[in-house]
């Protein structure tokens, strides 16, 4: 009798040596993983927070726009130009699909020299015994023709700077023509651009990104790192080896998802950013 009991003892104490090992591990992993404690107002009760990620508070530009579809246009009543030589394949200065500028030699053999007059890109190229044929794309004179609904027109002015987004690219353009009238809740609108790299086709479906509203040079953060309690914003901060809830006051949201800061923290401040949760929730939080 005496054994078994004492055969229980050491079951029930290796037991809690598991225990306190598991425990052990889990707080180590917490430690290792920069996991921080939230406090509940309501409970005060301990909720475990875990991967987080840091961001440095930081002044930046903010916008916020919508984009518009748009069309590259010409102005020039000839589009292209077919062009004749007597020559060879070798007589041609530029290959078919390059870009060229107004003044770059097309094509010379020896005899006949001919200069481009307008900046544009070698379409076709075709060799015939001695007869050269080229079709040259005139770009002088291109424009985005928009139509723009009737509630964005207000955004926009004659001489106003827009950006042209095309595959990826931000071209600058100026507004050259906004229509004083409306067809179907939409005013036609002109815009003019330089485009060095002559990226920009005829007829090419591009966007304009119609600015809503602006900020320059405000402290901002990723929207998800709000944390919403009824009206009132928060920002978790790192203290040394701490961290701790404090309140906020928000301006604009930026289209790209940055939220402007207008009191409550400093610029490099460093940001918790709770990947586990959404920006808004119902707990209310301790500053």
């Amino acid at each position: 009798m005496l054994s078994r009991i004492k055969n229980l003892m050491v079951v029930l104490v290796l037991i809690c040596v598991m225990v306190l090992c598991v425990f052990g591990i889990i707080y180590i992993n917490q430690i290792t993983n920069n996991q921080y404690t939230a406090i509940s107002l309501d409970t005060a009760e301990e909720v475990v927070y875990s991967s987080y990620s840091y961001y440095f508070a930081a002044k930046m530009d903010l916008r916020v726009g919508v984009e518009v579809p748009g069309e590259i246009v010409s102005s020039q009543e000839n589009l292209s130009e077919e062009l004749s030589f007597t020559g060879a394949a070798d007589d041609v200065k530029v290959s078919q699909g390059d870009t060229f500028t107004s003044g770059d030699l097309l094509f010379d053999n020896g005899s006949t020299s001919y200069y481009a007059k307008f900046s544009g890109v070698m379409d076709r190229v075709t060799v015939s015994d001695t007869k050269v044929n080229m079709t040259l794309i005139n770009y002088d004179g291109l424009y985005v023709s928009a139509s723009i609904p009737e509630e964005y027109v207000q955004y926009i002015d004659t001489g106003d700077d827009i950006v042209i987004l095309y595959n990826d690219q931000e071209i600058e353009g100026t507004v050259s023509y906004v229509s004083g009238y409306m067809i179907e809740g939409t005013a036609l609108v002109e815009i003019s651009f330089s485009d060095e790299e002559l990226s920009l086709r005829p007829y090419a479906t591009v966007e304009l990104y119609i600015v809503q509203e602006e900020a320059t040079d405000v402290l901002a953060v990723p929207e998800n790192a709000l944390i919403q309690s009824g009206d009132e914003y928060y920002l978790r901060i790192k203290t040394n080896d701490d961290n701790e809830l404090v309140s906020v006051t928000v301006g604009m949201t930026s289209s790209d998802g940055y939220v402007e800061i207008k009191d409550g923290i400093s610029e490099d401040d460093v940001i918790l950013i709770d990947n586990t949760t959404s920006s808004e929730d119902d707990t209310e939080y301790e500053e």
